[in-house]
This record gives C-alpha cells, structure tokens and sequence, in this order.
C-alpha cells in the first residue's frame, strides 16, 4: 500500500467516526459534510479535496483499493463483479458495504447488465444481516454525490443492522410542498424518465384466467327466439 492510500484509509475512517457523531447530535444530513470538514486539519482537508479532484478514474479511490485487495477488509462476500465487507466504523455490529468493483461513481453509470446480479446481492445481503447478527430490522441505503452524503465516489449500498433504541437517526424535517408545485416537479422527473426508458423493453403481464365452478347458463325462451335473427343477419 502506497503512502496516499494510508492516509487515505485512515482519514476516511476518520471521516466516517465524525460523520457518526454528527448524526448522533442530531445534525440535519445536508449541513454534516461541511460538519466533518470544518473539523478535519489543513493538511487533512487538502486530500479530501484533491480525491474528490481526482475520482474520475480508479487510481485515487479508496473502494478500487478494497477491490484490487491494496487495502484490507473484512470481506463478507466476493464475485468476479462485487465485493462486500463489513464497514470499519459501523453504524451497528453487521454493518455490510457492498460495491460494484469497476469503479462507477453514480448509480446511475452502472452498467445495465449488471444491475440485477447487484440487486439480487442486496436481497441476499439483507437477509443475511438480518439473521447473522440477530437484527431487528435493516435499512439499505444509497448516496450518490456530496450533497447527498456520499463520502467514496464510488458506487456503494449500506446494509445497516437495526434493534431497538439503537439511537441511530435517519429522520428528516419534512417540507410543505403546493400541489402545483409538486406536479411541476412530478412533470419534469417523468420527462426525464420516460427518456431513459425509451429503450427499454417492455414488459407484457399476462393475467391468467381464473377456474370457476360455475355451469354455463342455458338461455332463456326469449333469448332462443332472438338467436335465429340473429343468425339470419349474418352474411
């Protein structure tokens, strides 16, 4: 492991401790980024700015490393596509990483034929937190960009491990929204989507008929004397 990848472990690990006292205080999600680095030394956050610079490409990211096996983990799961291990500074006992390891910053760039193979690892990952730990509940989370508390430009989900009074917190202040607002916004999301979804294919659901013990009803008198005329009208 190079110099810069020690540092690097070791301030994200430093990161994700600041990040989880914020969260104990109860800081609001959006304000604790600038939270943790108004906390972290000159020199510390230099290298957190020039790896967001420079993490267009696997070379500086941290989760590249995990995958290439440069930086050690606890690894829970691995494949020729996805590796998961345990968080160094979990929210609860059990508490999974999992990533693609091709290096993809946004969920959306992941590529489409990967998408159910990762999905399906999620499900598996779930259930297993939920019984290797003895949890009572989970929470799979996804962040893509800063604003939204991505802290690796790289692809991840957190499968979070919950029982009771845990005091973990991921509630937020809800904002009043006008209907006209929200149809405007509804609006330019469908746009965007039904883009996207040009290409894909679409799925036919085939309801199947349902059995029944009902006879067939023979018609009535009235019904017998229209039926010739019926048939008559016919060419």
């Amino acid at each position: 492991m190079s110099e810069t990848e020690e540092k690097l472990a070791g301030l994200q690990a430093k990161l994700n401790k600041l990040a989880q006292e914020e969260l104990a205080k109860g800081t609001p999600r959006d304000q604790i980024v600038q939270k943790v680095l108004e906390k972290l030394e000159p020199e510390e956050r230099e290298l957190v700015e020039h790896a967001a610079s420079t993490s267009g490409g696997p070379q500086q990211c941290l989760f590249c490393s995990i995958a290439s096996g440069k930086v050690p983990a606890t690894t829970v799961y691995e494949d020729g596509n996805f590796i998961a291990f345990l968080d160094i500074n979990p929210a609860n006992s059990g508490h999974i990483v999992a990533i693609p390891k091709g290096h993809y910053q946004f969920l959306s760039e992941l590529p489409d034929e990967l998408d159910a193979a990762y999905m399906k690892l999620i499900k598996v990952l779930e259930a297993a937190a939920f019984q290797g730990v003895e949890a009572k509940g989970v929470n799979v989370l996804q962040n893509n960009g800063a604003a939204a508390g991505q802290r690796v430009p790289h692809i991840h989900f957190h499968i979070i491990p919950r029982f009771e009074n845990d005091k973990i917190s991921l509630d937020w202040e809800g904002k009043k929204m006008e209907p006209a607002q929200l149809e405007e916004i509804a609006k330019r999301i469908r746009e965007k989507a039904a883009g996207q979804m040009k290409s894909a294919p679409k799925q036919v659901v085939v309801q199947e008929e349902k059995p029944t013990d009902k006879k067939p009803q023979k018609p009535t008198k009235e019904e017998q004397k229209e039926l010739p005329r019926v048939r008559r009208r016919l060419p």
